[in-house]
């Protein structure tokens, strides 16, 4: 067995260092050193060598950075911001999201190239614009009193990232176990921590018609509300045969493209509406 190159020896004991002055559990040094075995079998599955793709070394930074940390089966960027390009508001446990203005929508309230444009003012005590749900913007105005809804959540705002690493099933109670310790985590060091953010191609809407409600991917999506992304997004070289890599071919046969989705949780958010 050949042995691991000293400079990423290096690095893996600088990157231990950091954890133990963060006082940081080495489990989490061991799972978050996984995404080195990740991205080499990656290259493999490509006819490539063991190896991290050079396309990846950016990422590979992140990690030995001490940015990315994972926790259980997701991975958390402790810098990241929140990427939605939508505006939630909060009235006491209830939670709504509506589309930033001027954004390009088609007729199924996914972010298209050409369609509709979407409208978010502010006028007479009322906030006035398409309200997300399930995923899609509505196409029909929502207005709802602005002294009682209060503004959480905007494009870039500091928000905690989740990644989700490609090696296991994305098994619902772990995602849950996951979650909560990193909220304890966060919450922990940061008082104004507002909560996390996904976005990825397993966050679409439209794989709610196609899969079973107990299947990982919905269960995954109901952890949070889901908003449209503007992403093009071709997941075929990681699906396998079945339901889901059918839809995706009937999709593109049929001209439609595949965008990237989004979900946020806040924290505390209560009853959220989906």
């Amino acid at each position: 067995m050949e042995s691991v190159p000293v400079s990423l020896q290096q690095r893996i004991e600088k990157l231990r260092q950091f954890y133990q002055e963060n006082h940081w559990p080495e489990e989490w040094l061991c799972d978050i050193l996984r995404e080195i075995h990740i991205w080499s079998c990656y290259s493999l599955r490509r006819g490539g060598p063991y190896a991290v793709p050079a396309k990846f070394e950016g990422w590979l930074d992140t990690v030995f950075s001490g940015r990315l940390i994972r926790i259980g089966r997701l991975e958390y960027d402790r810098e990241s911001r929140f990427g939605g390009r939508i505006v939630v508001f909060r009235r006491g446990e209830e939670v709504l999201a509506m589309a930033e203005d001027g954004l390009v929508f088609g007729e199924s309230g996914f972010r298209a190239d050409s369609g509709w444009k979407s409208v978010l003012r502010q006028e007479g005590g009322t906030w006035t614009g398409n309200r997300i749900t399930a995923g899609r913007a509505e196409r029909v105005l929502t207005a709802i009193p602005a002294d009682e809804w209060e503004i959480v959540l905007r494009y870039e705002d500091p928000m905690t990232g989740i990644h989700i690493p490609e090696d296991g099933e994305l098994n619902p109670e772990a995602c849950r176990k996951s979650l909560q310790k990193a909220a304890a985590f966060f919450a922990g060091n940061d008082p104004a921590w507002r909560g996390f953010f996904c976005q990825s191609w397993l966050l679409h809407p439209a794989y709610r018609e196609i899969l079973d409600d107990s299947s990982n991917i919905v269960q995954f999506q109901k952890l949070g509300m889901l908003y449209p992304m503007g992403a093009k997004v071709d997941p075929l070289d990681r699906l396998y045969p079945g339901k889901l890599r059918d839809f995706v071919l009937k999709q593109q046969a049929a001209g439609r493209e595949l965008r990237d989705g989004g979900m946020f949780i806040l924290r505390s958010a209560g009853r959220e509406r989906r």
